[in-house]
């Protein structure tokens, strides 16, 4: 079937646009949602007949052709296909329109009744309710292409896309902060903006721009200082992007306001303005952007904490000074040396670990040949130097009940001693002149 899911993977198909708009009822994972557009991707006019019969359409897939749609490893179908299976299963549509008379119509459906993972096929039903919503459209829909779909690797952001596709023509669309976390199946989760931007929104916009057709940027409308509603740009790219290929630091740079975007695994810069971003213009929002590219984060940190303790009242322009005329060299080489002194720290802490671990290593070889050397002594020898260790035990007892294994212990500390070697170290720092006496003695 392979040859079919990349017939598959490279048309276009048409969704309703009632089915495109209807919220997620829960949060999707990205297989999941890359599993359902698949599925409905494949759906054909010849499929109506699920419908009058009320019976659901089957998908059997290989682990590398399911891998090979997930945009994964075969590995990794075999470990996470159960839970995969088993979440989508619990998923359903949420079809809702509001009439012109005000009163509301929904649809709840199940997507997928039915899974089944045996001998490395997978073999699942699409819910036949579904099915109308995908076939014989006329009016009211989108036509997208699968590849851009699947080639992202966050369910966000291919719900973003869609949602957006819809308005290329339009260039535009403004959703409420709450509306949009609706889309998602977000509901009670990112109470906080700043949280929903970070995890949601900024990844989802790098996505679409790195990986799809469609080039987006987006404003944020305040109400006072709250984020109300926001405001997405897009345009068709020039040139598609080739779906396999993603820039972890691309900067999606808007008209009026700065949002760039990274990796999360990679420092933040919006953390670095976030007390600032207010004061700075377009213009040195610009050339931060490319300052970062080019000279890479500590470049924009040490700058904007050299602006910042230096300005006395125009903290836009002396930013964009200090940018161009280099004035925080000084400091981006402070930063430097600080890292790389930290990174010396690490490494001779590393070392002194290393040298550490070589020494008990050492030491318990020296242990085991005393232990060697101990039971090759004779009964009678054994018990001379027992005799030296009860005899400490019995004047020192109080000092040497710190020593839990002393009794087993200190009869061969004894012996150890005598020959000049070591066998228990805290032991024998504690007391080896206690020992040295007792054995000068007898």
């Amino acid at each position: 079937m392979a040859n079919n899911i990349d017939v598959i993977k490279n048309k276009k198909f048409r969704q309703s646009n009632h089915l495109i708009e209807s919220p997620h009822a829960q949060e999707f994972s990205v297989h999941e949602i890359k599993l359902f557009e698949f599925s409905v991707a494949s759906c054909t006019q010849d499929d109506y007949v699920f419908v009058q019969n009320k019976s659901d359409k089957e998908f059997y897939l290989s682990s590398s052709e399911l891998a090979n749609i997930l945009n994964t490893s075969v590995s990794v179908i075999s470990h996470e296909i159960e839970k995969t299976a088993k979440r989508i299963m619990t998923k359903m549509l949420h079809l809702r329109k509001e009439l012109s008379d005000g009163s509301i119509q929904f649809e709840l459906i199940n997507i997928i009744p039915y899974a089944r993972y045996m001998d490395g096929v997978f073999k699942f039903r699409l819910n036949y309710s579904i099915i109308p919503y995908l076939i014989e459209i006329k009016e009211k829909f989108t036509e997208f292409q699968l590849s851009y779909l699947l080639a992202m690797n966050s369910a966000s952001a291919i719900k973003l896309y869609k949602l957006l596709f819809q308005y290329k023509q339009i260039k535009s669309r403004v959703f409420t902060v709450d509306d949009l976390k609706s889309q998602f199946g977000l509901h009670s989760k990112y109470k906080q903006y700043n949280d929903f931007k970070k995890n949601i929104i900024s990844p989802s916009v790098l996505q679409i721009n790195a990986k799809t057709d469609l080039y987006v940027t987006f404003n944020e409308i305040k109400f006072g200082r709250k984020v109300e509603k926001i405001k997405f740009e897009m345009k068709l790219q020039n040139k598609p992007i080739h779906p396999d290929f993603i820039d972890k630091e691309t900067l999606v740079i808007d008209v009026k306001q700065l949002s760039i975007i990274e990796n999360p695994e990679l420092s933040g810069i919006d953390k670095l303005l976030s007390g600032i971003e207010s004061e700075l213009s377009d213009k040195t929002k610009k050339l931060i952007a490319k300052v970062y590219k080019e000279n890479g984060v500590e470049y924009v940190e040490a700058s904007i904490k050299y602006a910042t303790k230096h300005s006395k009242s125009n903290l836009d322009k002396y930013l964009h000074d200090t940018l161009v005329n280099r004035w925080a060299d000084v400091e981006v080489q402070k930063i430097l040396n600080k890292k790389t002194e930290e990174q010396k720290q690490l490494q001779i802490a590393k070392q002194k670990q290393q040298e550490s671990n070589a020494k008990l290593q050492a030491n318990e070889q020296k242990k085991l040949m005393i232990v060697v050397e101990w039971n090759n002594l004779t009964n009678e020898q054994q018990e001379k130097y027992t005799k030296y260790a009860t005899n400490l035990i019995n004047i020192y007892n109080q000092k040497l009940k710190i020593f839990p294994t002393i009794v087993e212990d200190l009869p061969i500390c004894c012996f150890a001693v005598s020959q000049n070697k070591s066998y228990n170290l805290s032991i024998e720092g504690f007391c080896k002149t206690l020992l040295n006496e007792v054995l000068h003695v007898v």
